[in-house]
């Protein structure tokens, strides 16, 4: 105890007071003397201190080689001991999580579009940047007029992702919608009708583990939805009892147009109580909505760890922020892909000239049309297959946005960069007011390029495009492919040809029925030109050919079209490239006389 009151009484510092008018030379002299002296003083009080602590501590610590000893007997005998004494089946073994383990997690956003239509090539860009794969979507304003065409301009430009929705059919707005990737499993729930609030019920599968996933969104007060809050939190309470009971872990996520932000709100005071007293916790902190309000919330069971890492995402183009959160549950491995082709251009145009030689002089000609064409195609695969097999590899289907342009990467940071100057200049108000704005305009223009990029890439594919491409590009982006329900019914897939053979038949056992009786009642005319009557063409046939030469099929493969498909034992193009080989064999072995 005297040894600490020395120390504090010597580390105290001086006072200095005030000594008459005195002048100011000896006012610094008498400083600097007292500070000399203060200085001496903390010195000896350190040296003290340090000699005080080293007492004590050999007072206390004493070396006992009794201990030393022991310890190094123990260590020896650790070290002799055999490795057959332990007994490793006792052991469990413990998987580390690695980085790249951890990214494999199953990433969620929640966002109020306020409508889809206009707004699809922001959803894509955000599901590409933040690797998205359950998108959440409120306010979709997808209804009966057009839901095939936000479903089809989805589809045209972002491959690999699902839509499920629930469209409002009594009044326009409204409406929630889950973008799914293909390789997550989703099934939608039935559910009661519910009048206060829009419902999406449906269940996630990922690795054996079940997500129940419970989209809401609840319409304010107006006079086309005249439903109060408590009537809401009445009917809400109705579906949590279901939804707990459940299995799986349980989201429940949208936009509940409720200020829980506002602890003098009670409406929020008594929806806050619910999901409290129920186990429920709702995750979101600060504002989603840009008046200022907590308005989406991600609500999950208290016990229940499954969400993690909450972002708030001001760069989404409506009056409601994205919210982005990761589940604990990971993703399913991603759809592998088999691609197969045969690399032409790798072949030796004189090689394979002397291949395709001897594999069409060695062909044994027949008088059949059907074996000649066999004996040709099994001719000719034979050398495909030896000069350019077909090698297959498999590749994940990942999502792809082909009008997507790299650039846009450079802007989204600039406005990356805007968001947080906008967040961090919170406290000066005009400040705030001028980042504002201008992450808003920049927002904008953002957004505005990415549409114009989309609908560049789709004006470029038309103006490319041929005739036969041209009609399936039109389907593809419209939405209005044709349904062949009709003409083939599900049904056993080996009878699938004998179906397209008695449907095609019949059309044209149709048409002749009908220009047979055209015919027969001299009704029949096309501009203005009429057939000759059946008697004077009864007599009329064709009694003789004249034969193929080498130069009529030179001059018909070269006006052929360079178009193959993977029934053609040889591509067009290098037909025509040998066209002095194979117009030979053609012109030679009766294929066109057998033919007739």
């Amino acid at each position: 105890m005297c040894f600490s009151k020395c120390v504090v009484a010597t580390l105290r510092p001086a006072v200095t007071r005030r000594r008459g008018c005195a002048s100011g030379k000896s006012r610094r002299l008498w400083y600097y003397r007292r500070k000399s002296h203060i200085d001496k003083q903390v010195a000896a009080a350190k040296l003290q201190a340090q000699e005080g602590i080293s007492q004590i501590m050999e007072s206390v610590i004493t070396p006992r080689d009794d201990l030393y000893t022991g310890i190094s007997n123990r260590h020896q005998y650790y070290s002799n001991s055999s490795a057959q004494s332990l007994d490793y089946s006792n052991l469990i073994k413990i998987n580390r999580i690695s980085k790249s383990a951890e990214k494999r997690f199953l990433n969620f956003t929640l966002w109020n579009a306020r409508s889809l239509d206009g707004k699809i090539a922001a959803v894509c860009d955000s599901i590409l940047y933040n690797k998205t794969d359950i998108f959440i979507i409120t306010e979709s304003w997808i209804n009966a007029t057009n839901g095939d065409f936000i479903e089809a301009d989805l589809s045209s430009s972002l491959s690999n992702f699902n839509i499920q929705h629930v469209p409002r059919n009594h009044r326009k707005g409204g409406g929630v919608a889950v973008l799914s990737k293909s390789n997550v499993k989703v099934m939608m729930n039935k559910t009661n009708v519910y009048h206060s609030f829009e419902l999406l019920d449906i269940n996630t599968y990922a690795q054996n583990e079940i997500i129940h996933l419970l989209v809401i969104y609840r319409p304010p007060y107006s006079p086309g939805h005249r439903h109060t809050v408590s009537k809401f939190i009445s009917e809400f309470s109705t579906l949590l009892e279901i939804a707990l009971l459940a299995p799986g872990h349980l989201i429940i996520s949208g936009d509940f147009n409720i200020h829980v932000d506002d602890m003098d709100c009670n409406d929020a005071a008594n929806f806050l109580d619910l999901i409290n007293s129920l186990g429920l916790v709702q995750h979101i902190r600060g504002p989603t909505h840009e008046k200022g309000h907590t308005l989406d919330l991600v609500i999950t069971r208290a016990a229940d760890k499954c969400t993690s890492d909450f972002v708030v995402d001001h760069k989404m183009p409506s009056d409601h922020c994205a919210i982005h959160f990761m589940s604990n549950n990971m993703k399913p491995s991603p759809k592998k892909l088999t691609k197969s082709r045969r690399i032409f251009s790798g072949i030796d145009s004189d090689t394979l000239r002397v291949h395709i030689s001897e594999a069409l002089s060695a062909i044994n000609f027949v008088t059949d049309s059907s074996g000649l064409a066999f004996s040709y195609h099994e001719a000719v695969s034979k050398v495909v297959d030896c000069l350019a097999p077909i090698r297959s590899s498999k590749v994940s289907d990942k999502p792809r946005a082909k009008w997507f342009n790299p650039q846009m990467l450079v802007d989204r940071r600039y406005l990356r960069q805007l968001e947080i100057r906008m967040k961090k200049s919170k406290d000066v108000t005009a400040v705030t007011e001028v980042n504002k704005q201008v992450f808003r305009a920049a927002r904008s223009a953002y957004n505005d390029k990415l549409t114009e990029h989309k609908t560049a890439y789709q004006r470029t594919r038309i103006r490319n495009a041929d005739q036969k491409s041209l009609f399936a590009i039109i389907d593809e982006i419209t939405g209005t492919k044709k349904v062949l329900s009709s003409i083939v019914p599900d049904s056993d897939p080996l009878r699938l040809p004998q179906l397209f053979c008695n449907y095609f038949g019949k059309k044209i056992s149709d048409l002749r029925d009908n220009i047979k009786s055209s015919v027969s009642s001299n009704s029949f005319s096309v501009g203005g030109y009429s057939p000759p009557s059946k008697d004077s063409v009864q007599n009329l046939a064709f009694t003789s050919f004249a034969p193929v030469s080498v130069d009529d099929i030179t001059s018909l493969i070269s006006k052929m079209p360079a178009k193959s498909c993977d029934l053609d034992a040889i591509p067009t193009y290098l037909v025509e490239q040998n066209v002095d080989i194979f117009a030979p064999i053609f012109s030679s072995s009766d294929v066109v006389r057998c033919s007739l």
